[in-house]
């Protein structure tokens, strides 16, 4: 465990346990990686930072009984964050797409340590090619449902049928893993 997330990962299941001040505190030091990584993404003086901030925080409480305390916090945190800076990219109809090992970025420590990352691309592949591209274009790309449909040669059904069953296939495959 890296030493960002030891730490929160600590924070976050003192405050699921009960204790209001580890959970402030956790929210605390959250806010901090968030409110840099939102102004490395879209310039320190842009007014949304702090918007997104609050909007990733917020979501952080309210979904909090989602996450795995058996998986790294910070990387369940930083779907979350991405997300959200996506759909404010798509808001402003501004494209953008970051690779998922960029999950790193958010939670790194100054000498950029990796303090988190999930064994994606292991999973996917296990998925059969077509349907491992669609869902990395959509899920992990930012592309729109047209947008994959579009590059490959599927209907826009077909690639949400696609999406929904390789994300399930994996949903089963890591139940299977961790038993």
């Amino acid at each position: 465990m890296s030493e960002i997330e030891a730490p929160l990962k600590a924070l976050m299941l003192r405050g699921l346990a009960g204790d209001a001040s580890a959970y402030a505190e956790l929210l605390s030091r959250m806010s901090v990686h968030l409110r840099r990584y939102f102004a490395r993404k879209l310039g320190s003086g842009d007014a949304d930072v702090e918007d997104l901030v609050q909007d990733t925080l917020l979501t952080i409480h309210l979904r909090r009984d989602t996450w795995d305390a058996t998986l790294p916090l910070t990387s369940w945190a930083y779907a979350i964050a991405h997300y959200k800076l996506i759909d404010q990219l798509r808001r402003r109809r501004v494209r953008y797409t970051e690779p998922i090992e960029a999950a790193e970025s958010v939670f790194a420590g100054d000498d950029g340590d990796a303090s988190a990352r999930l064994d994606i691309d292991r999973l996917l592949g296990e998925l059969p090619e077509r349907q491992r591209q669609v869902l990395s274009d959509v899920k992990l790309g930012g592309f729109s449902t047209a947008e994959a449909a579009r590059k490959s040669g599927m209907s826009e059904s077909a690639v949400k049928v696609s999406v929904h069953r390789s994300l399930k296939a994996l949903i089963r495959r890591v139940r299977d893993e961790n038993g």
